[in-house]
């Protein structure tokens, strides 16, 4: 597992984390091909109904343990169902499988789709901790595989309109950036018998499970790599939890930027309707928003369809003011923030025509480094330099 730490190199990551946007294929490069859907959860599910609808894909399967979730996938999706997912993994009519378990069941499928030469979506986190992770990045070294991570906050309007600001070189190099993100706790939560997702020896802690996506963002917005990450948190606010529910997460980057992700399961506002829940009006949904701190200007993000661009100087003088505001009042939730769909669509694409995934395995996996390694200053309530916590892991 080594190995793979000492061959992947800093600059190449920070060159991948460049690449937003390939060169597309021509239609007639482009293969028909099969998706194997593991799990079939809220996300699973979701992706299968969207699958059926892309013209690169000829067949859909599912898998899941739950009769309930086979019952309604065969009712509602009319598609092929199996309780065992190596069924799925070995069928040569399956060329991408996307896998939406439980956190601590990721490793397992992982390696064995790569191993059976299959291309990879796998949801967020990677792992449910850092050796599962290290396991699945020497099985994708060793087989070549297309693994991608599901980071689909880099396709959703408001952030990449967001970066697309930021490499324009108007408001500078990023220096500080500030998160808010407020959520009740979704119906989604409460539908697993054994609740999973807040335990956290399966889960592997709320950072992966719920942050993941915004560590993803700093990095991307700011082009660098975090080295030091610290996190103050309390006792879980909801008794159950075995997890961090309530915290307050600060990250150092390579590049001078600093970064802060304040988090809390609470009764959170939402104007709008909620993405998993389905619910309106306040007090149920979430809320979430972003500031981006420039050298020479500033990002305002609001999950409430706004993006407010202010600059510092205007007329020979210093002052911020509003630039300009862009309202994405009409736009779907779901592609704002959390756009699933283009990235199920892109991920086709991808794989219909032998190209590489859009984010690279490396730069996902250190994403979940500093994930990891924010779990490990919640336990030792201090700092922790990626350097110096990385050598530890390895051991």
């Amino acid at each position: 597992m080594g190995e793979f730490l000492e061959e992947t190199k800093v600059m190449n990551l920070r060159t991948d984390n460049r690449k937003v946007d390939k060169i597309r294929c021509n239609d007639s490069h482009q293969k028909q091909i099969g998706i194997a859907f593991i799990g079939l959860g809220a996300m699973g599910f979701s992706a299968a109904h969207k699958a059926l609808n892309l013209p690169q894909v000829k067949l859909v399967l599912g898998c899941d343990v739950r009769e309930d979730r086979r019952r309604r996938a065969v009712q509602e999706l009319n598609i092929l169902v199996e309780n065992d997912w190596r069924k799925l993994v070995y069928r040569d009519d399956i060329d991408l499988i996307y896998v939406a378990t439980p956190n601590d069941q990721h490793v397992e499928v992982a390696c064995e789709a790569m191993k059976a030469g299959k291309y990879l979506l796998l949801q967020k986190p990677m792992a449910h901790d850092i050796k599962a992770c290290h396991l699945i990045m020497e099985t994708q070294r060793q087989t070549n595989a297309f693994l991608q991570i599901g980071f689909e906050c880099r396709y959703s309007l408001l952030y990449k309109h967001a970066k697309e600001i930021i490499n324009s070189g108007n408001v500078g190099d990023i220096r500080n950036f500030h998160m808010d993100y407020f959520v009740s706790l979704w119906d989604v939560w409460l539908e697993h018998p054994d609740g999973w997702k807040w335990l956290a020896e399966r889960s592997g802690g709320m950072v992966g499970e719920k942050l993941s996506h915004y560590i993803d963002l700093f990095q991307w917005y700011t082009d660098s790599l975090v080295e030091e990450v610290d996190v103050f948190t309390t006792m879980p606010v909801l008794p159950y939890f075995t997890v961090s529910d309530s915290l307050h997460l600060g990250m150092r980057s390579d590049s001078g930027a600093v970064g802060m992700i304040t988090f809390s399961f609470c009764r959170a506002s939402s104007a709008k309707e909620d993405q998993i829940s389905n619910v309106k009006g306040y007090g149920q949904g979430s809320f979430s928003a972003q500031t981006l701190i420039g050298e020479r200007g500033s990002l305002y993000l609001h999950d409430d369809y706004l993006l407010d661009l202010f600059m510092y100087k205007r007329d020979g003088k210093i002052g911020p003011h509003l630039v300009c505001r862009k309202d994405y009042s009409g736009q779907c939730w779901e592609d704002m923030v959390h756009n699933t769909r283009t990235e199920l669509e892109d991920v086709v694409r991808r794989v219909a025509c032998g190209e590489p995934p859009s984010v690279s395995p490396e730069v996902s996996y250190q994403v979940f480094e500093v994930c990891f390694a924010a779990e490990e200053s919640i336990r030792l309530r201090q700092p922790v330099r990626l350097a110096k916590w990385r050598k530890k892991t390895l051991l």
